[in-house]
């Protein structure tokens, strides 16, 4: 056969060939070649489709390792932008607002107010503190054996557990949304960190003897609420008080980043009930499957022959 380069039968000792592309519904993957190098021969039907029976599993094996292998580099990209917005978002913002304390402190010195020297310090001493936690947090984090994906209903259990361990008052946590919820990784990062600092406010600063952590579904929008019977505090205030109530003005942004409406109600004296309310973008990740398993076909093989 002309085809056959020269250079293979003199080299290898080819006088036979056989060559079969490889595959897939997304092109050509690769080629088998099988050589005779005792006699010229005719591939006989019964070879030709055991052959082609291995090819199509061939082709079914590097499909599934080259999907392995996109979906190792999407959960590590997802890792490395989990950590950077875990950092902008809480680090990042802490620090800036660090520093704004320092400078006010600066102030007070030149001012020579002592009274108000140690209330700033006071405030400082906060920052420093809220920055020590999200440090302790993301080192933890990175130290975490990775998980299988959960829902959110089973991530807001964790944080309910982890909360009522804690020397504060326990949260009471109603799930009434029965369809597991897995959600996008920015939407599940975004929203978990929000419900998690409106349990820190309870705990921390209102004074609470109860919490209460729900979850419910209204049509396509999903909520998950906080409330407590502490101390409450007046929202219109807090808005106009840039120095007061960092964590609120971090949460609406965090919300505000996933198309959520954060909702925070209060009345000193009377508790405080802040409500995160949004579409939720599922994960599709969850739905993936092998081509195998979700019944994907794979074109049958083109045969190609060569005798020489």
């Amino acid at each position: 056969d002309p085809r056959v380069p020269p250079v293979w039968r003199e080299n290898l000792g080819v006088r036979a060939l056989l060559c079969l592309p490889i595959w897939s519904t997304g092109g050509p993957l690769g080629y088998l070649f099988l050589m005779d190098r005792r006699a010229t021969r005719t591939w006989r039907p019964e070879e030709l489709k055991l052959i082609e029976s291995f090819v199509n599993r061939a082709a079914v094996a590097l499909v599934n390792a080259n999907l392995h292998k996109q979906l190792e580099w999407a959960a590590a990209l997802e890792e490395r932008q989990r950590i950077a917005a875990s950092m902008h978002d809480g680090l990042a913002q802490t620090l800036s607002l660090l520093g704004l304390r320092i400078d006010q402190a600066s102030e007070h010195v030149g001012a020579g107010s002592e009274r108000d020297l140690t209330e700033e310090l006071h405030r400082v001493r906060q920052v420093v503190d809220q920055a020590s936690d999200d440090v302790r947090r993301s080192i933890a984090s990175l130290q975490e054996t990775p998980r299988p994906r959960r829902s959110l209903q089973d991530l807001l259990s964790d944080l309910s557990a982890r909360f009522s361990a804690g020397d504060g008052p326990p949260v009471d946590l109603a799930i009434r949304v029965q369809e597991p919820l897995f959600l996008r990784p920015d939407h599940r990062a975004q929203a978990l960190l929000v419900v998690q600092e409106a349990l820190l406010n309870a705990q921390r600063h209102a004074q609470a003897r109860s919490i209460a952590l729900v979850l419910e579904r209204r049509g396509e929008n999903v909520s998950v609420t906080v409330k407590d019977d502490g101390l409450g505090f007046d929202v219109d205030a807090s808005r106009e008080d840039k120095q007061g109530h960092f964590g609120l003005s971090i949460m609406r942004a965090r919300a505000a980043r996933i198309g959520a409406k954060l909702q925070i109600d209060s009345v000193p004296g009377q508790g405080t009930r802040a409500s995160l309310t949004w579409v939720p973008r599922l994960d599709s990740a969850i739905a993936r499957q092998d081509p195998v398993r979700s019944g994907t076909t794979l074109e049958p093989v083109r045969v190609g022959e060569a005798e020489g």
